[in-house]
C-alpha cells in the first residue's frame, strides 16, 4: 500500500473548501459508504510515545459485504500551525474484512491535537466526509511512592473510572487517584461489614500503579436520616478505625469530608470540628504514618460557605489534621487572588501562617475554549507547586458533559471529553476523545512534581515565572497573564550545558547562549529546563523596557520609546522590525550598534487606525542581533482605551471575557454562574462634560431578575454599579451604588480608602422596566480627588454592574478588569478618561 497525494485527482482547493464547510455543521466520526466504513476507533485517539518510538496512527475501514472491494481512502490531516495536507491511499478489502490503515508517523512529529478528515471513494461514487481527532502525547512513567516534591493525582468525581480511564490516567504520570469511600458500601447495616466492593475496586486502581487519596465522606442510611448530616460519633469512629487499619497502606492520604464548609454537610463549623478531630485520632491510632488532611474547603467565594468555618479550621492545626485541604475551581487570577490575598489573610488573623497546603480538587472548565483550560491547567499546578503544596488533585479526568456543550458551565473540567451528561462512563467509553488539557497535563505533570521550589522571579504587573531545582537541574515556568499588556523579553545569566524551551504541549526547541547569556520570552505559558549548572541561572532583567499599556491616539496611531537593553560585556549591532502579527514585519530602524551595558532607545509609531473602546490590535517587533542566533520577536498590543472629553463613548458588554463570576466554578454553584446576555448585559455611554464638571454615565443593563441588596447585606451583593478611579497622584476613589429604583438609591464612596460621606453624585435615577434596568447618572468632578494633571492628561477610570437573582452573588461585567469590591480594587487594566479642562 502506498500513500501519494491526491492533488492530480481532485481540486485540492475544493476538497478544502468541502471539508472546512462539513467541519462547521459539525461532521459526523464515522462515514459509511456501500457496506463500507471508515473510523478512528477510541484507542486510536490517544497515542502516547515512549522516548524511543515513533507514534503509531491508525484508523479502521471494515468492508461488511460478501465480496472483495477496491476503494481509495481520502485523508485530510490538520496539523498545528500548517496548512491541511491530504493524502490518499487504494485498499483491497476482503469480504468481511477488517483493516487498521496505518498513518505516515511524519504527519505527527510534533506533540499535540491533530484533526483527521477522512472519506471513501469508489468509481463514481464518494461517502460524505468525517473527521475525529487524536492526541499525540508523551508518556510518562509513574513515580515511586515519595520520590515527587508535589505528588499530582485526578478525581473524577462520584463516579467511578473504568480500566480504560485508569489505563489513559497512568499514561499521563498522575500517581493517586481521588474517590470516596462510600460507607454505606462497607456497612449496609449496622454490626454488618462487606469490604469486598470497597477491596475490587482499590485492587483495580492499584494494578494500575494508583496510591488511594481515600476521602470519607457521608452516612449510612442506618445511622443519620440524610446522607450528609452529622454521623454518631462512635459509629464513625468505628468505620474511620476500621476502614485505617485494612487500606491505610494504600493511601496516599486522607481526606476527611469532602467540603464541609457547604451543602455537603449538614451540621455545623462546631460539629464538623468533632468530627474532624475523632478521624484524625483514629487514624493516626490505626496506622501513624499516615497524612491526614482537613476536609477538603470550598472555595471561599462560595457562597454557601459556613461563616467562620476558615477561621475555625486553621485553628485546629496541627490538633485535628497535618495539610490543610482547599478546593478551587476558578481561572488563574481567582486562584492567584485566593492564595496571595484571601486565605493568607485569614491564616495571619489566625495566626497560623505555616499550616501546609494540599489542594484536593482544583480544575477549570472549558467555557473559554480548550486552549484556555489547558493553560490555566499549567497555571495552577505551577503556582500550587511555587507556594510549596504537598499535592496537587486536578479535577477532573473526564467531562460530566461535552460533545456540543463544551463551554457548560460546571461540566466540562475534564481531561476528555464526554458526548453526554452521564456519569457510567463505562457505557460511552467508545466516545472517549482527548482534550487539550490532556496533552498539557502530559507535560505539566513531569515538569512541576519533580523540582522543589527555589525562587520567585515575577507575580505582578501581569507577568509570572517560578524558578524551580536543585543543582544541575533547573525549571522555570513563565507567561504573561494580561493581554492588554506587551510580551516581555529577559536576559538571563546561567552556566547551563543546555537551555531547553517546552511549549505547552511538551514540544521542545534549544535556547541559545551568548556568553553565558540566554533571552527568555514571557508570552504564552512555556517551561525552560537548565541543565548542568550547579548554581540557579540568575535574572538580569528585561531585554527590552515598554510601557505598561500602549494606547492609540485619536488618529489610530500608537508612538513609543522601545528601550533595547544589551546585557552582554560587548558591543553587538542590532537591527528592529516591526509590524502587524500575520502581516510581512517592515523596518523601521536601522542597524545600530549598543556597547556593553549600554541601552539605546527606538522610537515606533504604529498606524492601526480607529477601533472601539476596548479593542486590541497586536503588532509584532523582532530583533536581530548581528552574528548571532538571538532573533527574538515580541507581541505588543495597542489598545483602544481612551474615553475622549466632549464625545459619547458606547460600550458594550454582553460575552463571557467580560464577566467575572463571585461563585467558584464549582459543579454545584451552576444556577449562580453567568449563563448569556440575557442573563446579564449592558449598553452604556460615558460622557465627560468639562463645562459643567460632569461625567454623565447611561447604562441600560438587560438583566432577567432584579435583586437590590437588603440593608444586612453588602450592597455590591445586589444588583448594583460600581464605579472606580485614580489619578495621577495616586488618589483612588470607589463608588458603589445599589440598584434601588428612583432617585435616592443607596451608595457608599470611599476615597483612599476611607469612606467619605459627601457622595460625587450630583444626580441620578435608576428605573426598570420588563427585564431592562436604566440607570442614569452624572458625577461631579469637584468631588473626586483629582489633581490638575488629571483633567490635563486624563485619569484611570472604569465601571462594572452586578448581578443578583435573589438566590446569592451572581457575577459582574467590566469593560476590562480592576474593580470587584473596594477591598480588590486594581486600577492596572483601567481604561483612560479624558475629562478635559473648563474652558
Amino acid at each position: 500500500m502506498k500513500w501519494f497525494n491526491n492533488s492530480n485527482l481532485i481540486p485540492i482547493a475544493a476538497i478544502l473548501l468541502t471539508a472546512q464547510t462539513l467541519l462547521a455543521d459539525q461532521v459526523p466520526h464515522i462515514t459509511k459508504m456501500n457496506d463500507c466504513t471508515v473510523s478512528l476507533p477510541q484507542e486510536a485517539r490517544f497515542i502516547a510515545v515512549d522516548k524511543t518510538n515513533a507514534p503509531k496512527a491508525w484508523c479502521l475501514v471494515e468492508n461488511t459485504a460478501n465480496n472483495q472491494r477496491t476503494l481509495r481512502l481520502d485523508l485530510l490531516i490538520n496539523r498545528p500551525r500548517e496548512k491541511p495536507e491530504l493524502q490518499s491511499q487504494t485498499l483491497r478489502l476482503a469480504a468481511k474484512e477488517a483493516q487498521q490503515v496505518s498513518l505516515p508517523s511524519a504527519w505527527f512529529d510534533q506533540y499535540g491535537i491533530y484533526r483527521l478528515e477522512f472519506r471513501l471513494v469508489e468509481g463514481e461514487d464518494a461517502s460524505p466526509w468525517a473527521n475525529d481527532i487524536l492526541a499525540v502525547y508523551p508518556r510518562n512513567p509513574q513515580p515511586e511512592l515519595g520520590e515527587s516534591v508535589m505528588p499530582i493525582g485526578f478525581a473524577t468525581g462520584a463516579a467511578l473510572c473504568t480500566p480504560r480511564l485508569l489505563e489513559l490516567a497512568a499514561s499521563l504520570g498522575f500517581e493517586y487517584y481521588r474517590y470516596n469511600a462510600v460507607w454505606q458500601h462497607v456497612q449496609p447495616q449496622e454490626g454488618t461489614w462487606n469490604w469486598e466492593r470497597i477491596d475490587n475496586y482499590l485492587d483495580l486502581v492499584k494494578r494500575y500503579n494508583f496510591q488511594w487519596h481515600v476521602t470519607t465522606t457521608g452516612c449510612p442510611s442506618w445511622a443519620t436520616e440524610q446522607r450528609f448530616d452529622p454521623p454518631p460519633l462512635d459509629a464513625w469512629r468505628e468505620w474511620i478505625s476500621a476502614l485505617a487499619t485494612r487500606h491505610s497502606e494504600s493511601m496516599q492520604f486522607w481526606e476527611v469530608w469532602n467540603e464541609p464548609n457547604i451543602s455537603f454537610f449538614n451540621g455545623s463549623v462546631e460539629e464538623y470540628t468533632q468530627l474532624q478531630r475523632v478521624a484524625h485520632d483514629a487514624i493516626k491510632e490505626a496506622s501513624p504514618s499516615t497524612v491526614v488532611t482537613s476536609g477538603g474547603y470550598a472555595g471561599m467565594n462560595h457562597h454557601k460557605s459556613k461563616p467562620g468555618a476558615f477561621e475555625a479550621a486553621f485553628l485546629e492545626h496541627p490538633r485535628a489534621y497535618d495539610w490543610f485541604a482547599y478546593h478551587m475551581h476558578d481561572a488563574f487570577p481567582q486562584f492567584y487572588s485566593d492564595l496571595h490575598h484571601q486565605l493568607a489573610a485569614i491564616q495571619q488573623r489566625t495566626g497560623k501562617t505555616d499550616v501546609p497546603i494540599v489542594f484536593t480538587e482544583t480544575g477549570y472548565d472549558t467555557r473559554h475554549g480548550q486552549r484556555f483550560q489547558a493553560e490555566t491547567l499549567l497555571k495552577k499546578m505551577t503556582y500550587a507547586a511555587a507556594i510549596g503544596a504537598k499535592s496537587y488533585t486536578w479535577y477532573n479526568l473526564m467531562d460530566r458533559a461535552g460533545g456540543n456543550e463544551s463551554n457548560r458551565a460546571g461540566k466540562t473540567f475534564g481531561l476528555i471529553s464526554n458526548p453526554t451528561d452521564t456519569g457510567d462512563f463505562a457505557s460511552i467509553e467508545d466516545e472517549l476523545r482527548p482534550k487539550e488539557s490532556f496533552i498539557a497535563a502530559a507535560t505539566a505533570i513531569p515538569q512541576l512534581r519533580r523540582l522543589p521550589p527555589l525562587q520567585v522571579w515575577s507575580e505582578s504587573d501581569g507577568l509570572f515565572a517560578f524558578l524551580f531545582g536543585r543543582p544541575n537541574d533547573q525549571l522555570l515556568v513563565t507567561w504573561r497573564e494580561n493581554p492588554q499588556i506587551p510580551e516581555a523579553i529577559w536576559a538571563v545569566r546561567s552556566e547551563a550545558t543546555h537551555i531547553t524551551q517546552r511549549d505547552l504541549f511538551g514540544n521542545t526547541t534549544e535556547i541559545p547562549q551568548i556568553d553565558g547569556v540566554a533571552l527568555i520570552p514571557l508570552g504564552v505559558p512555556q517551561y525552560f529546563d537548565f541543565e548542568g549548572s550547579e548554581a540557579p541561572p540568575r535574572l538580569l532583567g528585561p531585554l527590552i523596557t515598554l510601557p505598561h499599556t500602549i494606547s492609540a491616539n485619536a488618529e489610530g496611531v500608537a508612538a513609543v520609546e522601545l528601550k533595547l537593553h544589551n546585557p552582554l560585556d560587548r558591543a553587538i549591532m542590532v537591527n528592529a522590525a516591526v509590524g502587524e502579527i500575520g502581516e510581512e514585519l517592515l523596518p523601521q530602524a536601522d542597524s545600530r550598534e549598543i556597547a556593553a551595558g549600554e541601552t539605546l532607545i527606538f522610537p515606533m509609531s504604529f498606524d492601526v487606525g480607529e477601533g472601539a473602546l476596548g479593542k486590541i490590535v497586536n503588532v509584532e517587533a523582532q530583533f536581530t542581533f548581528l552574528d548571532t542566533p538571538w532573533a527574538p520577536r515580541l507581541n505588543i498590543p495597542i489598545v483602544y482605551n481612551v474615553i475622549r472629553a466632549g464625545q459619547n463613548t458606547k460600550v458594550i458588554l454582553n460575552s463571557l471575557n467580560q464577566v467575572t463570576n463571585k461563585q467558584d466554578y464549582d459543579p454545584h454553584t451552576l444556577h449562580l454562574l453567568w449563563g448569556s446576555p440575557a442573563d446579564l448585559s449592558v449598553q452604556a455611554n460615558v460622557l465627560s462634560d468639562p463645562s459643567s464638571d460632569l461625567i454623565k454615565i447611561t447604562c441600560k443593563v438587560t438583566d432577567n431578575h432584579h435583586y437590590p441588596a437588603s440593608s444586612e447585606e453588602s450592597l455590591l451583593d445586589g444588583d448594583a454599579l460600581e464605579i472606580g478611579w485614580t489619578g495621577a497622584d495616586g488618589a483612588s476613589g470607589h463608588l458603589a451604588i445599589a440598584g434601588d429604583v428612583g432617585t435616592s438609591p443607596r451608595n457608599e464612596f470611599h476615597l483612599n480608602g476611607e469612606l467619605i460621606h459627601k457622595s460625587p453624585i450630583r444626580s441620578i435615577q435608576i428605573t426598570r422596566k420588563d427585564t431592562t434596568t436604566t440607570w442614569e447618572l452624572a458625577l461631579d468632578t469637584r468631588h473626586m480627588g483629582l489633581c490638575e494633571k488629571d483633567f490635563n492628561d486624563g485619569l484611570r477610570f472604569n465601571f462594572a454592574v452586578h448581578d443578583n437573582d435573589s438566590e446569592g452573588p451572581k457575577s459582574w461585567m467590566s469593560p476590562v478588569p480592576g474593580l470587584g469590591g473596594k477591598t480588590h480594587f486594581s486600577s492596572d487594566s483601567f481604561h483612560i478618561l479624558q475629562i478635559g479642562m473648563k474652558q
